[in-house]
C-alpha cells in the first residue's frame, strides 16, 4: 500500500482549526485454493427415517451407499487487485466560553471500486431492469467499466461534540457527541465472495451439485464420473451454460459505502481521593452494511431438485452468492465507570455496561466482513427481515474491574524499610482483572434442509425453550423445537436463546530485582495466572436438533488455570 497524507493546524482566537487529506493506493494479490481439491458432503440425509428425520441417519452410512448430498469442485483463484481511497476533513475545536467547548467537523470519503490489472472480474447481474439481467458480464468488455460498479460520491460525514462544565457543581462536566462513519464494502471481503471468483477465471468446469435430502435419486452417486475440467477460456469467448453448476458471484452495479451513526451523552464528576466517576449513554445504528445471501435460492420450498427450481434456472442452475448492502444493526447502552488515578501505589478501574445489540447478521459489519465465522446462514433469502434479532456478540450486562497495587514493603514504606527484608519484600507489584458478563445468544437449527432450498432450516418453536436451572447436560428445552412439516420453513428465529456467561479472574505478580554488580542491571520477574480461581468457563451448547448431544455443553470457552513464570535480564 502507498499512502500520502498532509495535515495542518491553525489557532485563531478561540478556534483550533484542523484540516488535511489522505490518499491511499492499495495493491494486493490473492491466491486461494477455494474448492480446488473438491468436497463431498455426506450428512445422513439418505439413511434417515422419513418419519423421524431429526433422530436418524448416518453420514458414514450415506458414504458406504455412495450417496453424496452435495459435491463442490472449483479451481484456484488468482488475482492482482488495485484499489484507491481518498479522504479529506476539516475540524474546528471552538472554545466558546471558559466552560463550553464545541467540536465541529466534516469529513468526506471516496472509496473507489476494486479493479484487477488484467480485468479478471466478472459479475452475474441479478438486478431487475438492468439491460444485462441474467447475464455474466466482464470488466473492460462491451463498454463495461474496469470495476463493473459505479463510485459512491455522497460520503459526507458530519461530526459534532461538546463539553460543558456546569457552574456551582464543582467539577461536573457534561459531554456529548454525534458522528457518521463510512466504510469500504470490499475491505476484508473474502476471496470467495469477490467478482474475481467467477468463471471463466474461477469455476469454469466446476461443480456445485445439491441433492434433495428427501429424494435419494437426486443424490450424487460415487459410481458416476465427474466431468473433466476444461482448458482456460478467454472472457470474450466464454459463454455461460445454463447447465453449469459452479457457484457464481453477484454484486449490484452501485458501490454504496456502509455507514454507522454514533451518538453519546455522559456526565463526569471529580471525586475526592483522585477518583473520577462517569455515567453515560451510548448508541449507534448501522445501515447499508454489506452481507451475502443465496441469490438463486428457489422461490418457495418444495419437492424436486434444488437446481431445477431456481429462479434463474433459464440462465443458470448454479447457486449464486449475492453481496448487497442489506444489513443493519442497532445498539443502545448505559455505561458506568469509576476510576482511581494512580496515587500512593494504587490504581483501580471499574466499568459496568448494560445494553442491547441487535442486527440481522453478525457477520455483517462496517468493514463488510462476509467471511467471518459469525456470518450466519440465511434461511430464506426472500425474507431477510426474519433474520433480525440479538447480535451474536450481544451480552446485555458486563462488568470489568481492574487494579494495580504496589505492595507496601521496602524503601520508602513503613513495612520493611531497610535491610535484607527490604530487598526481598520491596518492589512487588500486583495486578488483577475480574470480568463478569452475561452469555451470548445462539440459534437453534435443524440438522437437515427441511425446506429443500439448498441450506439449513430452522425448526418450529412451540414453547419458550429457556430453562430456569440449565445444566451442562440440558442447557435448553429441546422439546420446544420440532421439525416443521416437510417442505416448509421453520418459525423459530435467530439468536433466541442465550448461552453461559463468564466469571473470570486473571492475576499478575511482578518485580524488578536490582543487581549490585552494575547500576543499570535489573532482573525482572513476572508471574501471570490466567483463570486464577480455576473456574470452568462453559462454551456454547450443541444447537443442531436430532443429535445425541443436542442441548448439551461439551466444551469450554476458555482454558482452565494457566500459569506463566518468566525471568528477564536487563543490562
Amino acid at each position: 500500500m502507498r499512502e500520502f497524507s498532509d495535515n495542518a493546524t491553525k489557532t485563531q482566537g478561540g478556534h483550533l482549526l484542523k484540516f488535511g487529506f489522505t490518499h491511499q493506493y492499495l495493491k494486493f494479490r490473492t491466491f486461494s485454493a477455494l474448492q480446488g481439491r473438491g468436497a463431498f458432503t455426506f450428512d445422513g440425509s439418505y439413511t434417515q427415517n422419513p418419519q423421524s428425520r431429526n433422530n436418524t441417519g448416518s453420514g458414514l452410512a450415506d458414504l458406504l451407499l455412495g450417496y453424496a448430498q452435495q459435491v463442490t469442485l472449483s479451481n484456484v483463484s488468482v488475482s492482482n487487485l488495485r484499489a484507491q481511497n481518498d479522504f479529506v476533513y476539516f475540524q474546528d475545536d471552538w472554545k466558546v466560553t471558559p466552560r463550553l467547548t464545541l467540536n465541529l467537523g466534516l469529513r468526506y470519503e471516496v472509496y473507489f471500486p476494486i479493479t484487477e490489472t488484467d480485468n479478471r472480474l466478472a459479475n452475474f447481474v441479478t438486478t431487475p431492469g438492468d439491460p444485462n439481467y441474467g447475464k455474466l458480464i466482464f470488466a473492460g468488455l462491451n463498454g463495461n467499466s474496469r470495476s463493473l460498479m459505479t463510485t459512491d460520491l455522497n460520503n459526507f460525514a458530519p461530526r459534532f461534540g461538546f463539553a460543558w462544565r456546569a457552574p456551582h457543581t464543582g467539577d461536573l462536566t457534561i459531554r456529548g457527541g454525534y458522528g457518521m462513519f463510512y466504510g469500504n464494502p470490499d475491505e476484508q471481503t473474502g476471496v470467495g465472495n469477490m467478482m474475481t471468483n467467477n468463471p471463466p477465471f474461477v469455476g469454469a468446469g466446476g461443480l456445485t451439485l445439491i441433492g434433495d435430502r428427501n429424494v435419494t435419486s437426486t443424490a450424487f452417486n460415487l459410481s458416476d464420473r465427474l466431468p473433466p475440467t476444461p482448458a482456460p477460456i478467454a472472457p470474450e469467448n466464454f459463454v455461460l451454460s445454463p447447465a453449469a453448476t459452479a457457484g457464481l458471484q453477484s454484486w449490484p452495479s452501485y458501490y454504496r459505502s456502509p455507514v454507522v451513526h454514533q451518538w453519546n451523552l455522559g456526565l463526569q464528576k471529580q471525586l475526592p481521593g483522585s477518583m473520577v466517576a462517569e455515567l453515560g449513554y451510548v448508541g449507534n445504528g448501522g445501515y447499508g452494511l454489506w452481507g451475502t445471501f443465496a441469490g438463486n435460492q428457489p422461490l418457495t420450498p418444495g419437492a424436486g431438485s434444488v437446481a431445477g427450481r431456481r429462479p434463474f434456472a433459464q440462465y443458470t442452475v448454479a447457486p449464486i452468492t449475492t453481496s448487497a448492502p442489506w444489513g443493519r444493526s442497532h445498539y443502545q447502552g448505559m455505561i458506568a465507570r469509576l476510576e482511581k488515578r494512580y496515587s500512593k501505589g494504587l490504581y483501580l478501574l471499574a466499568n459496568f455496561t448494560w445494553g442491547r445489540a441487535i442486527d440481522n447478521s453478525s457477520g455483517v459489519a462496517l468493514d463488510g466482513c462476509n467471511y467471518c465465522a459469525t456470518q450466519e446462514s440465511v434461511q430464506d433469502a426472500y425474507n431477510l427481515r426474519a433474520q433480525y434479532g440479538p447480535s451474536s456478540s450481544n451480552s446485555p450486562r458486563r462488568f470489568v474491574f481492574s487494579t494495580h497495587y504496589d505492595l507496601p514493603f521496602g524503601k520508602g514504606h513503613k513495612l520493611a524499610p531497610s535491610g535484607i527484608s527490604s530487598y526481598l519484600l520491596g518492589g512487588w507489584q500486583t495486578s488483577v482483572i475480574w470480568t463478569a458478563q452475561d452469555g451470548s445468544p445462539f440459534t437453534v437449527k435443524l440438522s437437515q434442509d427441511n425446506a429443500n432450498v439448498g441450506n439449513t432450516s430452522w425448526p418450529d418453536r412451540v414453547c419458550n425453550g429457556r430453562l430456569e436451572n440449565p445444566t451442562v447436560q440440558r442447557w435448553f428445552d429441546t422439546g420446544c423445537f420440532v421439525s416443521p412439516p416437510q417442505y416448509r420453513f421453520g418459525n423459530s428465529g435467530r439468536n433466541i436463546l442465550y448461552g453461559p456467561g463468564m466469571n473470570n479472574v486473571d492475576f499478575t505478580l511482578h518485580r524488578f530485582f536490582p543487581i549490585p554488580a552494575r547500576e543499570e542491571m535489573r532482573l525482572e520477574f513476572r508471574g501471570e495466572f490466567y483463570n486464577f480461581f480455576n473456574r470452568t468457563q462453559l462454551g456454547m451448547p450443541e444447537t443442531s436438533l436430532g443429535l445425541p448431544q443436542t442441548g448439551q455443553i461439551t466444551n469450554t470457552a476458555a482454558p482452565n488455570r494457566q500459569i506463566q513464570l518468566g525471568l528477564k535480564l536487563h543490562w
